[in-house]
C-alpha cells in the first residue's frame, strides 16, 4: 500500500460542494442592503441609486416588494444632481473585513432615470407578495432601482439587493 492509502485506511473521503451564493459568503464578497417605506404614498416611488466604481464587476439580485400592487424597475446610465442618503451596506460574512465596492444611496434627486433595463410588476397581482429580478451583472456606472406604488393607497413597500464583488472572487 501507498502512504496515501495507508493514511486514508479508515477514513472517509469527503467532498464538500457550495453553491457559489454560500462560497462568496465564506469568502466575505457577498453583500447585502434593503430599504424598506412602511407607508409608500399612491403613485410614488422608492428609489434606489447604484454606484459602481471602475474595475468591479457586482453580480446583483434586486428583489423588490409591496403589500399591493406595484411595479419594479431597474436603469442604467442614470444621471443626478444629489446622491441621497447612504444606504448600510453588510457584508453576510460578519467575520470578514471586506466593505462593499458599491454605495447605495435613498432619495436621489435625479436629471434623468436612464435607460430601462427591467420593468416587473409586484405584488398580489404578479401571484405573489415578492417581486424578482434575476442576476444582473453591472458594469462600471450608475443605475437607478425604483419601486412605484401602483394602488390608489398607501402601503409597505421594499427594495432589498443581495450582490458580490465578482472581481474579488478567488477562483
Amino acid at each position: 500500500m501507498s502512504k496515501v492509502s495507508n493514511a486514508l485506511q479508515g477514513h472517509w473521503l469527503r467532498v464538500v460542494n457550495t453553491d457559489a451564493v454560500h462560497q462568496r459568503i465564506h469568502e466575505g464578497a457577498f453583500f447585502t442592503t434593503s430599504f424598506t417605506d412602511p407607508v409608500l404614498g399612491a403613485a410614488a416611488s422608492l428609489d434606489l441609486l447604484i454606484q459602481v466604481p471602475a474595475d468591479t464587476g457586482v453580480h446583483v439580485r434586486i428583489h423588490g416588494s409591496a403589500g399591493g400592487e406595484a411595479v419594479a424597475e431597474l436603469f442604467e446610465n442614470t444621471t443626478f444632481t444629489v446622491a441621497g442618503a447612504a444606504v448600510a451596506m453588510n457584508n453576510r460574512n460578519r467575520f470578514s473585513p471586506l466593505v462593499s465596492p458599491i454605495t447605495v444611496t435613498s432619495g436621489p434627486t435625479l436629471t434623468l432615470p436612464g435607460d430601462l433595463l427591467v420593468s416587473e410588476i409586484v405584488g398580489p397581482k404578479a401571484g405573489g407578495a415578492l417581486g424578482l429580478f434575476e442576476e444582473w451583472i453591472l458594469a462600471p456606472g450608475t443605475y437607478l432601482a425604483r419601486l412605484t406604488n401602483t394602488a390608489p393607497q398607501a402601503q409597505a413597500a421594499a427594495l432589498q439587493f443581495d450582490f458580490y464583488d465578482g472581481s474579488r472572487v478567488v477562483l
